[in-house]
């Protein structure tokens, strides 16, 4: 098996639309070349990591509140909340058939062996363990 992150971000896409009943066509989540063309128009900022001060003296004053970089505004809150007011999520009991579900633990776990260096696992036995 040919493992890539692609696979692993469409099988979050399938079970995300699952979750919250957003309904996607079978030939339109299947369209790579699509789907390629929406991935390389996503602007995805480098990853920094944040200056963040860890305190480990346990007998420290921590700070009451404390902002962030990249924490967002009030306002951007809300303008998250009346973009997504509309989507509800619910939860979706496992079911070992559902090719989205096995899909996505499937991607997961490859996507986990292939950080740590480990062989890939079948989706059959993955399913099968499952």
């Amino acid at each position: 098996m040919i493992f890539s992150h692609y696979d692993f971000v469409l099988s979050c896409a399938k079970i995300l639309a699952k979750i919250y009943a957003v309904s996607v066509k079978h030939e339109q989540i299947n369209d790579v070349g699509a789907n390629k063309n929406i991935i390389l128009q996503t602007k995805i900022e480098p990853w920094q990591p944040r200056n963040k001060v860890i305190i480990t003296d346990p007998t420290a004053t921590k700070p009451l509140l404390t902002k962030h970089e990249g924490d967002i505004s009030a306002e951007e809150w809300k303008f998250a909340q009346e973009r997504t007011k509309d989507f509800k999520a619910a939860p979706i009991p496992f079911e070992k058939d559902d090719d989205y579900q096995i899909d996505f633990i499937a991607t997961a776990t490859n996507l986990r062996a292939y950080m740590y260096g480990l062989e890939p696992s079948d989706r059959y036995e993955i399913k099968r363990i499952a």
